[in-house]
This record gives C-alpha cells, sequence and structure tokens, in this order.
C-alpha cells in the first residue's frame, strides 16, 4: 500500500493528495486512519477525483450505478473514533449502489491511473494517514 497522506495532525481546511496508480490497475482502495481528534465534532470528507489530460482540470470520478460522486465523510454521527479506520473501495464491477454512508464504502466505477483525493477537515482538529492500494 502507497501512502497518499502520511499522519498528520491537520486543522480545518481542504487538502490535495495528487497519486498515480499502476496502469494495469482496474480499482483502489483508499484506507484512512484516524489516529487522534480535536475536542469538538470534527468531520472528515473524503472525495476522490480523477486528472482529464484533455481538459488539464481534475474531474470528481462518479459511481456508474448512481452518478453519485466516490467520497466518504467520518462525522460523529458514525461513531468516528481516535484510532479508526475508514475504507473507501472502487472497481468498474461492483454493480449495486454504494451505501448512504459507513465506514467501509464500495462503488463501482472505471479508476483512471492519475488521481487526487479531496480530505476536507471541518469543525476541529484530525490526525490522519491515508493509503492507497492498486486493484488488479
Amino acid at each position: 500500500m502507497a501512502v497518499v497522506a502520511p499522519s498528520l495532525l491537520r486543522a480545518t481546511g481542504t487538502y490535495n493528495f495528487d497519486f498515480r496508480l499502476s496502469a494495469a490497475a482496474r480499482g483502489l482502495a483508499i484506507t484512512s486512519r484516524i489516529t487522534a481528534k480535536g475536542a469538538g465534532a470534527a468531520t472528515l470528507t473524503q472525495t476522490l477525483q480523477f486528472y482529464d489530460e484533455a481538459s488539464g482540470f481534475f474531474i470528481p470520478l462518479t459511481d456508474s450505478t448512481a452518478a453519485a460522486p466516490v467520497a466518504v465523510s467520518q462525522t460523529p454521527g458514525i461513531a468516528v473514533a481516535a484510532s479508526d479506520n475508514f475504507r473507501l473501495v472502487v472497481y468498474p464491477s461492483f454493480g449495486q449502489p454504494a451505501p448512504a454512508q459507513g465506514k467501509n464504502m464500495f462503488f463501482s466505477a472505471a479508476v483512471p491511473s492519475s488521481l487526487r483525493l479531496v480530505c476536507v477537515v471541518a469543525v476541529d482538529t484530525i490526525t490522519f494517514s491515508v493509503g492507497a492500494k492498486s486493484l488488479y
């Protein structure tokens, strides 16, 4: 598993992490680990984008079964605690809509090799790290 974002304390704000997958990869698994949170009701929302070479911009990756963005939100409502793990898996043939929310989210989409993970920290600080693995 490659490190996308090393474990650091991050204040409220938006953090972009660009990374590449193997050209032969059909999907990916992203694992996020929260190791500490501030005293407030901190949230961490992650959205996956792909690089469009024709336009030169990053564009949100969407689930092919529901046309929804490939995203996961770790909020106190789903029992985020220190030392908590979350997984976001994207593969072209899941064939069913992703659940509305949860610690393990599955999306059906083809995955290009140039990606960006957009992490939004809100309300309070969070210490987290992110790793990504190509799926074949």
